[in-house]
């Protein structure tokens, strides 16, 4: 099955934020019965994003951005490749 995803987070702050470090757990792996054909995180506001495997084997990407930041969206739009598994999740990585 091929799904498409699109999710957005909004962040708004009582007080503009000199600067903003955020590890962002947005973007699934590649298993056995899932494969990530496309993926995508956009943000609104000029950011560096670093795109990185946390102590688990999960995608991480980290999102640095310079204030004064009243507010910031952050956009994930991909497409994931799934087999039918029945409802189990093989390959994963597991804690």
């Amino acid at each position: 099955m091929r799904i498409a995803i699109e999710h957005n987070t909004h962040y708004r702050f009582s007080e503009p934020q000199a600067r903003l470090v955020q590890m962002l757990r947005l973007t699934p792996c590649d298993t056995q019965d899932q494969t990530v054909v496309n993926w995508h995180i956009g943000v609104d506001c000029d950011a560096r994003l670093r795109e990185a495997t946390d102590g688990f084997g999960n995608a991480i990407t980290m999102l640095y951005a310079e204030g004064p930041l009243a507010a910031i969206d952050i956009t994930v739009i991909g497409e994931v490749l799934t087999n039918e598994a029945t409802g189990v999740i093989r390959d994963a990585v597991d804690p």
